[in-house]
C-alpha cells in the first residue's frame, strides 16, 4: 500500500454527554481486548485509527492514556471570520 496499511482497524466511537472521558476509556479498553483476539490481520502492515473531533477535548486524556497520539489535525474557524490581515502588506495574488 502506498499511503496506508494493508489492514486498518477503526472503531466507530459515538459518545455523547457531558463526560466522554470515562465511556471512551472503557470503549478503548474493550477495543484493545478485541484487537488482541483478532487473528486475521496484516501483521506488521496493520494500523489502528481513531477519529475524534479536535474541538471535543474531553476525550483527549483517554486517547493519550491508551497510547494514541494525533497524526493529523484539521483546523476550523467559525463562518464569516477571516484571518487578520496586515494592512501594511500588499495583497498577494495567484
Amino acid at each position: 500500500m502506498t499511503f496506508g496499511a494493508a489492514s486498518i482497524f477503526r472503531p466507530d466511537a459515538r459518545i455523547a454527554g457531558p463526560d466522554v472521558a470515562e465511556p471512551l476509556d472503557e470503549l478503548l479498553s474493550c477495543w484493545r481486548g478485541h484487537l488482541a483476539r483478532v487473528t486475521d490481520f496484516g501483521g506488521d502492515d496493520t494500523s489502528a485509527l481513531v477519529t475524534w473531533p479536535s474541538r471535543d477535548i474531553g476525550g483527549a486524556a483517554a486517547l493519550l492514556r491508551h497510547g494514541l497520539a494525533p497524526l493529523s489535525v484539521v483546523a476550523a474557524r467559525t463562518a464569516g471570520r477571516h484571518p487578520a490581515r496586515d494592512p501594511g502588506k500588499a495583497r498577494e495574488t495567484c
